[in-house]
Formats: C-alpha cells, structure tokens, sequence
C-alpha cells in the first residue's frame, strides 16, 4: 500500500470535504482557492491586466509562494451563492485579496453580514473585495460595503449606474473599481467626482471608459481622491487635457494611450501634477517627453525602451 505524505493527504481530505457541495468551513474555503489555483494562473483568476496591473500581479505571484502570508489571496470562483456563515468565515479570515467573480447578487442577509463588520480605515489595510460579478447593486448593500470599507471595493461587472447609487458608492473611503462602465454622462461623473479616498495607490478605476467629452471631464475633474484611472482611454485630445488640468489628484493614469501629440503635450505641459502614467504610450519624441516631463514631477513610461 503506497502512503500519502501527509501534507497531501491533508490537501485530499479537505478537497474530499467540499466535493460535490459549496464550501462551509475556512478549510473548506481554502481548500476551494487552492484548487482553482492548480487549475489557472494567478493572472486567469484574478482578470489583473500583466501591463496595466502589473503591480497587483506581483503582488499576487509573491503571496502565493508564500501560503502562510498574513494577506494571501482567495480565489473563490464558481461560488455564485454564498451564504452568510461562509462570508462571517471569509471577513475573519488571513486573506489580503478575495476574488468572488461569479457572485451575482448581495442579499439582504449578506448586507446583514457586512453590517456587522465595518472596518476602520487607518487601522490596518483592510481586505480587498473584489466582487466582479456582481451585475446588480441595491442602495442598501452599496451602503453596507461602503461601511465595511475593503481596502478596494472592485464591482467591475456593473456596466450601468444610477447616479444615487454613485453618491453612495463614492463614500467609499479608499480604492473604487468600477471597470465596467463604458459611458459616462454628466450627472454621473458629478455624482462619482465626490470620491475622495486616500492613501497609496488608492485609485477610483472607470478603465472601462473609451472615451469621455471635454464637459464630463470637467465635472470629474472635482474628484479629490489620491489617484484618477482612465486607462481605457484611447486619444487625448488638447480640449480633453485642459479638462484634466483641474484635476488634484496627486496620481492619474493614462495608460491606454499609446501616442500624444504635439497640441496635447503643451497642455499637459502646464498640469501641476505629481505622478502621471503613460505606460502604453509606444514611441514618443524628446520634445513632447520635454513637455509631458514639465507638468509633472513623476512620469512612468515603462513600455518606452530606457
């Protein structure tokens, strides 16, 4: 008879434990993470883009090579109910990042749950929720997950918000996802410009946006959160960039463009910004690096060769 090590006959029973049903236990959870692991990358199961989230994939990589990191990720894919006991489990866990893409609604007995656990900022980093299936959002969970306060609250899977549900959204006192809008009108960019989280790479994230008129820009250049991400953007257009000068933002993130012209580079030339990304752009010449370089105290260029 040929014996198991143990650490694979634990990872067996605990496998066994929650085949055929919905995890129940923290085991049973990590047990659910660990084989979708085995079974995709990290880049797969998280939706990070290896240009654009190159960051939060490192990060990834490193803490899963660390199984007993503080702030390790669950990838809890193909959970797209969830019942309260597991979200008690999930909220007491050691995880950093919790991926629940295929969870498509938040009912009244999860808001419940949420309820009950709000985080303090500035207390610890607080978990990163990233609840990308989620298609629908009631005012009442908006306000229970904005009180819960996630370190970044991601709801990429809503590709259309009502601008009351946007009021609530932007209380949301750190990083805001929301890459599933792909328009945006004016009382919505006002609604969302109230963000104002704070902090390192807190980022309000409408990547989804392809692209955006010079009006609506102006109203979410009021935004006065630490970092803007309009990466989906494509063109830049000198009446777009004056837009954006009002931006305060510390950080803004351009990282879909992949060429700036001359007309455009001289108004960013007259930003006050402190970092800019333009990691898409693919050729630029010395004198719109020139400009580009003039408005702001850091510019990251990482797909230009050095």
């Amino acid at each position: 008879m040929t014996m198991r090590p143990p650490v694979l006959l634990l990872s067996a029973l605990l496998l066994a434990g929650c085949a055929g049903s919905a995890p129940r236990t923290v085991e049973d959870l990590l047990a659910h993470s660990r084989r979708n692991l085995e079974r995709s990358s990290p880049r797969e199961l998280s939706g990070f883009d290896p240009v654009m989230d190159w960051g939060p994939l490192l990060w990834l990589e490193r803490s899963i090579e660390d199984p007993d990191s503080q702030d390790r990720p669950l990838f809890l894919h193909g959970l797209s109910e969830l019942r309260p006991e597991e979200l008690e489990s999930i909220l007491a866990m050691r995880a950093g990042r919790v991926f629940l893409p295929d969870l498509e609604q938040l009912d009244a007995a999860l808001t419940a749950v949420l309820a009950r656990h709000p985080h303090e900022v500035g207390r610890g980093p607080g978990k990163e929720l990233y609840l990308d299936g989620l298609v629908r959002l009631d005012p009442a969970a908006a306000r229970a997950l904005v009180a819960y306060a996630p370190a970044v609250l991601s709801l990429g899977g809503l590709d259309r918000i009502e601008p009351e549900l946007a009021r609530v959204l932007a209380g949301t006192p750190q990083a805001l996802h929301l890459r599933g809008l792909t328009r945006l009108e004016l009382p919505l960019a006002g609604a969302l410009a109230a963000w104002e989280g704070w902090g390192e790479q807190v980022f309000l994230s409408l990547r989804g946006l392809r692209e955006i008129e010079p009006p609506v820009l102006v109203a979410l250049a009021a935004c006065r959160g630490w970092g803007l991400d309009l990466s989906g953007l494509q063109r830049l257009s000198p009446e777009a960039a004056r837009a954006l000068g009002a931006l305060d933002n510390p950080y803004l993130a351009l990282d879909g463009l992949t060429e700036i012209d001359l007309d455009t580079a001289r108004v960013i030339a007259t930003w006050e910004r402190k970092f800019l990304s333009l990691d898409g752009l693919r050729s630029i010449t010395p004198e719109v690096r020139a400009l580009i370089e003039g408005g702001t105290e850091a510019v990251s260029l990482r797909s230009l060769p050095r």
